[in-house]
């Protein structure tokens, strides 16, 4: 099964892939240029603003009302690995549906 976080969704510097950034549990930020096949905007991306959108992600591992997921590719800030909000979550994972 598929799981999206929510995120802010800009261009890309390719065509075939968007700017993307989203907040973890602790409130700090992280951002990756994602493949396009990873990302659902809201509506369209322009140069001009950025729209709401979803991510897709891996679960690592989920405890309580958190989540570390594995994003598609390394963040620019802390890696490939970030903690989520359960309220972040498009489809809040089930346990069995966690796999490392």
């Amino acid at each position: 099964m598929d799981f999206f976080i929510r995120c802010k969704v800009y261009p890309g510097q390719f065509s075939n892939e968007y700017a993307v950034s989203g907040v973890q549990a602790d409130g700090s930020r992280f951002s990756l240029f994602a493949p396009e096949t990873f990302v659902e905007p809201d509506e369209r991306v322009t140069r001009d603003r950025s729209v709401d959108g979803w991510l897709k992600v891996g679960i690592w591992e989920q405890q309580g009302d958190r989540a570390v997921v594995k994003l598609p590719r390394e963040s620019l800030e802390v890696g490939r690995y970030v903690t989520i909000r359960a309220d972040q979550f498009r489809t809040w994972p089930q346990p069995a549906e966690v796999r490392p």
